[in-house]
């Protein structure tokens, strides 16, 4: 079990997640992060952020855009850049993550729609 319960069970999918604070938002960083694009797996750093960001519940950045998912679940990802922690994120729209669940099914469900 973590140390830190805002990432408990993080660490089974990602080794290495580490909490992270920035501008008043809770970020857990995902290290090489495995993530199913239909039937690849691309091994991406990851930024998820467990409070609401930019409008949205819950959020999770990649270290770069995804050009196999221009939709996603049939709607355009428009995709964004942010800069955070001093570092380039890429994000789709993509709401309805509750920031109420723990940690590691706030990632599940923002993986899921990669899918």
């Amino acid at each position: 079990m973590s140390a830190d319960p805002g990432i408990s069970g993080l660490e089974s999918v990602c080794p290495g997640a580490k909490r992270l604070d920035e501008a008043g938002y809770r970020y857990v960083f995902l290290p090489q992060l495995k993530v199913r694009v239909g039937q690849d797996v691309k091994v991406l750093d990851a930024l998820l952020c467990i409070s609401a960001h930019s409008g949205y519940p819950t959020r999770l950045f990649l270290q770069q855009q995804l050009a196999e998912r221009p939709t996603i679940k049939g709607s355009p990802a428009n995709w964004t850049h942010h800069m955070i922690l001093g570092r380039s994120w890429w994000s789709w729209s993509w709401t309805g993550v509750s920031a109420d669940l723990p940690a590691v099914q706030i990632l599940l469900a923002h993986l899921k729609a990669l899918q």
